[in-house]
């Protein structure tokens, strides 16, 4: 589309006219960019001269339109392909911490709230768990000394405060927070963590296991402001990542302990088996077997030296207590009848 002349020409639009005035020319035109049928932008050339663009003029402004739309689709597949190269960079990271701590999550929690700033170009990141109805902090990047005794002091924090803190956690959903300083008077607590630690926008996302929210992950930035789609998306994933890590420390030590159990059954049953008519090596297996586990450790074997204790007063006490003379010993475990 071109308006030549634009001065005194009925069909220039009138904000046209006026800019024409104020810059200085007199014909215009202007060439869409379009990408998969769609108008993404324009490309606008002006001269002073009442005389229209000539085709060769306008042929070559259709070709700076298409470069320009080539360029813009290049630049979005490149930022793409690097943000997709950059997760996968970091969920590679996140899993090899959660194969190399079979047994203790911390420090996925702690690789996941660097990668988490890191990726999301955060200023600060905290990982927050729910037990029993209460959320506390259990990892988090530092800001300085000051601000991290801020946001250590606000928790643990009880999941049914009415605040923006533990409204993800309330409503299994993410939750932006554009403005700390825009907060109501109620949100305070908040508001001063924020101040502590410099920064004024946040975004909070649900650790979910089964549809119920077992914590969180937050991420700050210096400047206010909306968090972009796919930066909660990316976030979601690390929320994940976060649930299967808990997940797999829960199953590895249930295993291991089913595991000890069934050893020590079957170790007990072999002791059994070789020791038909001498029942003290089994009075003694299970006693070490109670010394071993995690259970309360009042274990003894009324009539023999057997018994869940190391002190020799302990043992000359059960001694004494348990054993009857012209009585078949028994086995008494505490907390078994």
């Amino acid at each position: 589309m071109q308006y030549a002349p634009v001065l005194g020409n009925p069909a220039t639009p009138p904000a046209a006219i006026e800019f024409a005035r104020d810059v200085g020319f007199n014909s215009v035109i202007f060439t869409p960019m379009i990408h998969e049928g769609k108008v993404i932008g324009a490309i606008g050339a002006a001269h002073p001269g009442a005389e229209p663009f000539d085709d060769r003029q306008v042929a070559l402004i259709k070709t700076f339109a298409d470069q320009a739309v080539i360029a813009i689709e290049n630049t979005r597949l490149f930022n793409e392909t690097k943000e997709a190269l950059e997760r996968q960079t970091a969920t590679a990271e996140i899993l090899k911490v959660i194969s190399s701590s079979p047994a203790d999550v911390q420090p996925v929690f702690d690789a996941i709230a660097n990668c988490a700033n890191r990726l999301i170009g955060g200023f600060s990141t905290a990982v927050l768990r729910v037990f029993d109805d209460v959320l506390h902090l259990v990892a988090y990047t530092s800001t300085s000394g000051s601000g991290d005794e801020a946001l250590k002091n606000a928790f643990p924090m009880a999941v049914s405060s009415p605040n923006v803190i533990t409204e993800a956690v309330r409503t299994g959903a993410p939750v932006c927070v554009t403005d700390t300083e825009a907060l109501p008077e109620a949100a305070s607590l908040l508001r001063g963590v924020a101040r502590a630690r410099g920064f004024r926008s946040m975004l909070f996302t649900p650790l979910l296991r089964d549809g119920v929210a077992i914590g969180m992950i937050s991420v700050t930035r210096r400047e206010p402001g909306e968090f972009g789609s796919h930066k909660v998306e990316l976030l979601k994933t690390f929320a994940d990542q976060a649930v299967i890590a808990i997940e797999n420390v829960r199953l590895f030590n249930e295993t291991r302990e089913a595991l000890e159990r069934q050893t020590a059954t079957a170790e007990v049953l072999r002791v059994i088996g070789d020791s038909i008519t001498d029942t003290q090596p089994v009075f003694d297996i299970i006693a070490s077997a109670r010394r071993g586990s995690p259970a309360p450790s009042t274990g003894g074997c009324s009539g023999s030296t057997a018994n869940g204790f190391t002190s020799p007063a302990h043992s000359a006490s059960i001694r004494r207590g348990w054993t009857r003379p012209g009585r078949r010993f028994r086995c008494a475990l505490a907390g078994v009848h």
